[in-house]
């Protein structure tokens, strides 16, 4: 893509950067693309394929996508129906930056539907009467316990490393954890922080429909 005013081809990256290297600024206050190696005002983009795991369809557009580099990187949905064949090749292609999608609502159609990765003894709150996260974030924030909400997204992480996947980054499906609510905003820093994994976030709280705040019901 061209840079602005320039008419010069702009440069596209997706870099994995060790947390040694990231953190090298030598006492002085640097841009995060210096911290990746490039100019102060380097223009850097990622590219993010979400839902991998989500169905079969979409495990092989993901997969294809990022075989001929049209995305960077994709983010796993491990609570979804296939995640153990997006799980397979993010492990045997560990060259690939592939997080985690952290999910807790469930809003596709019967055939794309799941529960928590933990039991319904662990995290009731999180589930339907049929035994699915919650549809829409208003009934989420209305009916889940957060500590549950908490335990739940922590053991999709954990389960995504036990598959052999070399976690790259954290990101939130539906942006339920990008500040609609303090208590998941704050959950949502603390993962991240405490699995040392960069988190998808924005300065300030993302710009949505009001409709997705509100139950339907």
């Amino acid at each position: 893509m061209p840079e602005p005013g320039t008419g010069k081809a702009g440069r596209v990256s997706m870099l994995r950067v060790p947390i040694a290297a990231a953190s090298r600024a030598g006492g002085r206050a640097c841009t995060t693309a210096q911290r990746l190696g490039y100019d102060c005002d380097a223009r850097l983009v990622i590219i993010n394929a979400d839902d991998f795991g989500l169905c079969d369809e979409v495990n092989r557009a993901v997969i294809e996508t990022l075989k001929h580099g049209a995305v960077s990187s994709a983010s796993l949905m491990v609570p979804a129906p296939r995640f153990a064949e997006a799980a397979e090749f993010a492990r045997t292609h560990p060259e690939i930056d592939v997080g985690v999608h952290l999910v807790l609502t469930s809003e596709w159609n019967r055939r794309n539907k799941w529960g928590p990765v933990l039991g319904r003894d662990a995290v009731p709150s999180l589930m339907d009467d049929e035994g699915h996260l919650w549809a829409h974030p208003g009934r989420l924030f209305a009916r889940v316990r957060p500590e549950e909400a908490e335990a739940e997204l922590r053991a999709q992480v954990t389960k995504a490393l036990a598959a052999g996947v070399d976690v790259s980054h954290v990101d939130s499906h539906m942006f339920v954890l990008h500040g609609w609510h303090t208590a998941y905003r704050d959950m949502y820093v603390r993962i991240a922080s405490d699995f040392r994994l960069p988190m998808r976030a924005a300065g300030h709280a993302l710009l949505v429909p009001l409709m997705w705040r509100l139950d339907p019901g």
